[in-house]
């Protein structure tokens, strides 16, 4: 069997059955810590006074722990202090001490290495300073990373540790599958893969757990689990608020559930050339250009497509992707410029995004904040045709993303095919780009543009569709 850590011991918290179905697989896949970047690493070992060094790993029994930083005690050579570093700018607070998931996590490799031998003088927790913002030049560790004394808090935590190490190491070896009552599920609800493995054949295709916004511990949801209806159609209509009721009735019916005069008015509002933007961006811990905060997102692309002519479907595509990870939003902002149409709607998905880019970038150029904020009172978030109830549909499983409406919609349009098919994985192909080959900076490039593309385009043909059937 392979070795566990954390995040196994976090599994069988979350859900002993997963956790256990996750361990009987031939070969379990490796549930390892996320590892820093090589930027904070650096920077953190830095702060403390020490050499880059790998993360340390103390192995006990089946159990593996690591420590990102491991320095002897200047007071006491025998024994040794231990540093855990977060990429994350709230792992600490004055008023509430540390988060309880840092803390189990923490313990669990202080228990480890004190396991393995080693005599341990005192912990320390290094994480980001969220406020602060970077001038430009070297980054100064001592403010960009604060460090705090984790004191009794790890001690407090081994026993309950070494005991949830002890159950899972038991439950790890159990040959039958653990009973389920049919009724209790975790947050991750009928995504659970014991569930799926074991109880498929009863879940439904349309069932309760794809209601919006819902909880299993009130009516009608709680009387439905007792009784272990689980079908969305089973459910007493007259118990069931107007947007549930509706989703309903898609299931039964198998058709999209629309209030026409409401879709109508909506599609009234938008006004032409009709464009449709979206950008890609990436929020290091560390920051990258001047001017910029920890975690702040910084966009290296955009594409804009323009639908000019009512009369016609033609559809015009324009496509911007930073060359390098240099400040990218110069020449960003001026392929805006240049692109942008003076007049006309803005399509966006979940507009926040794109409306908190533009105000960032007002801050950055100040000179163009007038056209900035203008594009911002032209965008229309087309989510909300699916937020506020006006097409509903029981095949969007009670979601508004756009991965779970496209399909739906336009079952010819994709993501699946694609190489680079969601936001966290451009961002990350970017920014590792250049330590990729020209070939493979080539064939990354073409992803990074398919994607965008895919997202604005897909915009604009679904309101075509709608148009189309709706006026």
């Amino acid at each position: 069997m392979s070795s566990l850590h954390f995040p196994d011991l976090q599994q069988f918290t979350d859900c002993p059955k997963e956790f256990w179905l996750a361990q009987q697989e031939e070969s379990p896949r490796p549930r390892l810590p996320y590892p820093l970047a090589p930027e904070l690493r650096q920077l953190a070992a830095q702060r403390i006074e020490l050499s880059d060094q790998d993360p340390l790993w103390a192995s006990f029994g089946p159990w593996r722990a690591s420590v990102d930083f491991i320095k002897a005690s200047p007071d006491a050579p025998d024994k040794v202090r231990l540093y855990f570093v977060r990429a994350s700018g709230s792992v600490y607070s004055p008023k509430h001490g540390f988060k309880e998931k840092y803390l189990r996590e923490w313990a669990f490799s202080y228990h480890l290495f004190c396991l393995a031998g080693y005599e341990i003088e005192q912990c320390y927790a290094i994480w980001i300073d969220k406020d602060y913002r970077y001038p430009g030049g070297e980054i100064p560790p001592k403010r960009l990373l604060k460090i705090h004394p984790l004191g009794q808090e790890l001690a407090e935590l081994r026993a309950e540790t070494a005991l949830l190490m002890q159950k899972a190491e038991a439950l790890r070896l159990q040959k039958t599958a653990p009973k389920w009552d049919g009724q209790s599920f975790c947050k991750k609800k009928l995504a659970c893969p014991f569930i799926q493995k074991y109880h498929g054949q009863e879940i439904p295709t349309f069932s309760i757990f794809q209601l919006p916004r819902h909880r299993l511990d009130r009516p009608p949801l709680d009387q439905a689990l007792a009784q272990k209806k689980w079908d969305l159609k089973d459910l007493d209509p007259e118990l069931l608020p107007e947007r549930w009721l509706l989703q309903q009735q898609s299931a039964k019916t198998g058709q999209a559930q629309v209030d026409v005069p409401a879709l109508k008015e909506w599609l009234a509002q938008l006004e032409f050339p009709l464009q449709a933007l979206d950008y890609e961006a990436v929020n290091p811990a560390v920051p990258f250009i001047p001017n910029s905060r920890p975690f702040q997102h910084i966009p290296f692309q955009f594409s804009w497509q323009v639908w000019a002519d009512k009369e016609t479907e033609d559809i015009v595509s324009t496509n911007f992707l930073a060359q390098d990870k240099k400040d990218p939003t110069p020449a960003l902002m001026q392929a805006l410029l240049e692109n942008a149409q003076p007049q006309g709607s803005i399509l966006v998905w979940h507009k926040t995004f794109e409306r908190d880019r533009n105000r960032e970038l007002a801050k950055r150029f100040p000179e163009h904040r007038d056209f900035l904020y203008s594009l911002n009172q032209r965008l229309v978030d087309l989510e909300e045709i699916v937020t506020k109830g006006l097409y509903i549909d029981a095949k969007f499983e009670g979601r508004s993303s756009l991965k779970k409406v496209l399909p739906v919609l336009l079952p010819q349009m994709s993501y699946d095919e694609l190489p680079i098919a969601e936001g966290l994985a451009a961002a990350d192909a970017w920014w590792q780009m250049d330590q990729q080959s020209p070939q493979e900076q080539a064939q990354t490039r073409q992803a990074l543009l398919d994607y965008c593309q895919l997202d604005t385009f897909s915009l604009i043909k679904m309101v075509q569709l709608l148009m189309q059937k709706f006026g």
